[in-house]
């Protein structure tokens, strides 16, 4: 009898270890990376942090990362999509006027404090060349170091490098060519032009960049969490994102079709949501008029509209994007946020009746097993009188 009861004691503390999250048998650190982690946000099964592995304060996640990215050209007309989804509720927008650095542009992404030290994670942009890039997050791959290369995270920002050095896609090859980024890279940059010509930027199978194009004749082209050079360094494939947005992409059938609100829809159509995990900001970027299209938390329905030059005209300065919405816009994306927080957790319970249906099961085979052990002992006794 004692034996069984050890048996279900252990059983029910493990079963209790899957709902609780709590190590019962040890402790596994989250991130062993001998850089500084700071600035760390928790939420469910997913940890994001800040840290300096690449040189930049990168923000870093241990769940899936997401973000979808989309190109469309069809005669004049060139539009850029992006969905930022992200753990991290506070996102950021950067304007940069020209300057001896280079082109003027915009530039989106995280912004933290630590020790009196701004600490940046830039996640992509657009400049007053017509040029605009953003940043799909992957599994790490691991990278042929290039020290000789000219450019590395020790002297330059990549994506700050882009925006202020380069009006065209091939200019932007040419600097990620000629880039050091080290023995390690956990993500692929979508970028494009006002021609229409647009390339994603990975790690390839053999530690070397690989660069997908837009093909000529190809209407489009998308990005999302999978590394199309090597499909192996995926968070998700298939994805059911990428397959969204290539479905309605190809609906285009003329630049008529092709417009800001039909990217909206897509945007909209791939977004994501839920009590840790969503899409913090969106926007849309019209390479040929300069003009960008803000939203908030997948609230496609408010939108903020940047002329760039004009906006190039003022001072340099960084914003908080949710500071640029309504306060109606913010408390909707709140409640939205929070009718998830408040939705029940459906793994725990299913994990809990898994518990509750094994322990019963125990209890009834102990039960049983005990009364059938006396019954035999009182058969043994009367045989034995």
């Amino acid at each position: 009898m004692k034996k069984w009861i050890i048996v279900l004691i252990i059983f029910v503390a493990v079963l209790a270890n899957c709902v609780l999250g709590a190590s019962v048998v040890s402790e596994v650190p989250t991130c062993t990376d001998g850089n500084g982690q700071f600035c760390p946000a928790i939420g469910d099964n997913v940890v994001v942090w800040y840290d300096s592995r690449n040189g930049n304060s990168d923000p870093t996640t241990t769940g899936q990362k997401s973000c979808t990215i989309l190109t469309a050209s069809h005669e004049d007309t060139v539009l850029f999509g992006y969905n930022l989804d992200h753990p991290n509720l506070q996102s950021y927008i950067w304007f940069l006027p020209s300057s001896a650095e280079g082109y003027g542009g915009v530039l989106v992404g995280y912004y933290a404090e630590v020790d009196g030290q701004p600490r940046i994670g830039y996640e992509g942009g657009m400049n007053d060349q017509g040029l605009v890039f953003d940043t799909n997050g992957l599994p790490d791959a691991v990278m042929n170091p290039h020290p000789e290369k000219p450019f590395s995270w020790a002297t330059s920002n990549f994506w700050v490098k882009i925006l202020r050095e380069c009006s065209s896609v091939t200019e932007a090859i040419n600097i990620a060519e000629n880039f050091n980024f080290g023995s390690v890279m956990d993500f692929q940059v979508h970028v494009a032009d006002s021609t229409g010509d647009a390339v994603i930027i990975s790690p390839g199978s053999d530690g070397e960049l690989a660069f997908t194009k837009k093909e000529k004749g190809d209407d489009f082209l998308v990005s999302t969490n999978f590394n199309p050079a090597n499909l192996e360094n995926s968070w998700d494939y298939p994805c059911w994102r990428y397959d969204t947005a290539t479905a309605m992409l190809e609906r285009i059938e003329d630049e008529g079709d092709l417009t800001v609100d039909y990217f909206k829809t897509i945007l909209d159509a791939v977004h994501q949501e839920g009590a840790t995990y969503n899409t913090i900001c969106s926007y849309i970027c019209d390479l040929k008029g300069g003009l960008m299209y803000l939203y908030y938390f997948h609230q496609f329905e408010d939108v903020v509209e940047f002329n760039l030059s004009e906006e190039l005209t003022k001072e340099e300065r960084v914003i908080q994007i949710s500071d640029l919405f309504s306060q109606e816009t913010r408390d909707r994306a709140l409640e939205e946020l929070e009718s998830h927080k408040r939705e029940p957790p459906i793994r725990s319970i299913i994990i809990i009746a898994a518990i509750l249906f094994c322990v019963s099961g125990l209890v009834v085979f102990v039960y049983k097993k005990t009364r059938k052990d006396k019954q035999n002992e009182r058969n043994y006794l009367n045989n034995a009188m």
